[in-house]
């Protein structure tokens, strides 16, 4: 790794490392995944109480020079374990910028004005690594575009719906999985389909999963065709597909 940046998301408080003060690296090439059972769900939009994958449990080993007590500090503020998921990104000696949440396990290490030698182990409830960057594609009312995964592992997108529109045909023809929303939109309303979370929220808001059916689909790594049709779509009918790139593997 080239970077490590730990992010304690709730205190904005961050701890980073870099170049050589990076040591030995455990469970970044592929997951060493603890067996999970799924919350199967009995009713269309049940959550899974676990990722379908299991979980990545993950240790970075490395040093801080002896001088940089700021640096320490940083450590012992953005490590805390006070129960809440951090943020991690990272990015790898071949350039690729990516992220994951994890929670902190333990933190090791020796309090000294010489080098400090620490460890820190973490879990990932969910163990692929996606991309820092959200990808956005936008399609109209009766459109057709090929969408690439980049990573080497299935991601889940979100795809929100605006403008006009009364019942809402959305398709990857690539994995042949699709999905229909019987639902009036208008003006500056808009619907948004999270496909990882399975909800369905007018305005980020309010359920209208009784309007929806179907699959929520994935993206298949590589490229991936997706079809709108649109009832009662206009010039203002936008239907965009966000998604970040995933890896279960580097």
């Amino acid at each position: 790794m080239k970077t490590i940046r730990i992010t304690e998301t709730t205190k904005n408080k961050y701890f980073e490392i870099t170049g050589n003060q990076i040591g030995t690296l455990e469970g970044w090439e592929y997951p060493s995944v603890i067996s999970a059972i799924d919350d199967i769900p009995g009713n269309k939009g049940a959550l899974y109480v676990n990722s379908k994958f299991g979980r990545r449990r993950l240790s970075i080993e490395g040093y801080i020079p002896g001088q940089t007590l700021a640096q320490r500090i940083a450590m012992g503020l953005a490590l805390r374990q006070t129960g809440t998921i951090k943020k991690m990104t990272f990015t790898t000696l071949n350039d690729l910028a990516l992220q994951a949440y994890v929670e902190v396990l333990s933190l090791d290490y020796k309090y000294s004005n010489k080098c400090t030698s620490f460890l820190i182990e973490l879990v990932a409830p969910d163990p692929r690594f996606y991309s820092q960057t959200l990808h956005d594609t936008e399609l109209d009312n009766s459109d057709s575009k090929a969408i690439t995964n980049a990573g080497n592992e299935i991601t889940s997108p979100s795809i929100k719906l605006l403008g006009a529109g009364s019942n809402w045909v959305i398709s990857n023809t690539t994995t042949g999985k699709s999905f229909t929303l019987a639902k009036t939109i208008t003006g500056t309303d808009y619907v948004t389909i999270n496909c990882a979370d399975r909800t369905v929220l007018l305005n980020d808001t309010t359920s209208v999963f009784p309007d929806f059916d179907g699959d929520f689909f994935v993206l298949d790594p590589g490229a991936n065709t997706i079809t709108t049709t649109v009832t009662g779509g206009d010039t203002s009918t936008e239907v965009h597909v966000l998604f970040r790139d995933s890896y279960i593997t580097l």
